[in-house]
């Protein structure tokens, strides 16, 4: 609910962040994990496709994607992951838009997407 009066707040404000605003933003924490990009970006849609939308911009040519994630698509951006393999390994770097408040431990939740799947989680794919 408070989620929504946000929202309702920044859209009725004409606030409705961008994907170009997001990439402005600081890095919030950076990650290396032993899984590989393909496999954690799966897992991580996986984690979070019950709230929010997440769309995948894959590059396989450099190893890397970017996951950006969407309160409701395409309206509000609230952040993104960027993946970047390193062989068997994956640097995982997420950044939110800065007037996202942490509503509900959305950030706690970002980051537990990505250890529920370097730990190995039954959801990551084989």
């Amino acid at each position: 609910m408070r989620r929504l009066l946000v929202l309702i707040a920044l859209f009725a404000g004409g606030c409705s962040p961008t994907v170009d605003e997001l990439h402005q933003e600081p890095v919030r924490w950076v990650a290396v994990v032993a899984v590989d990009w393909q496999t954690l970006s799966t897992c991580i849609k996986r984690q979070l496709i019950d709230r929010y939308v997440v769309t995948d911009l894959p590059e396989p040519a450099k190893n890397r994607t970017e996951l950006l994630v969407y309160v409701s698509a395409p309206a509000f951006v609230t952040g993104s992951y960027e993946l970047r393999g390193q062989g068997a390994t994956t640097e995982v770097s997420w950044r939110r838009q800065k007037i996202v408040a942490d509503l509900g431990g959305q950030q706690a939740l970002f980051r537990s997407a990505v250890d529920t799947c370097a730990s190995g989680s039954p959801n990551q794919p084989q």
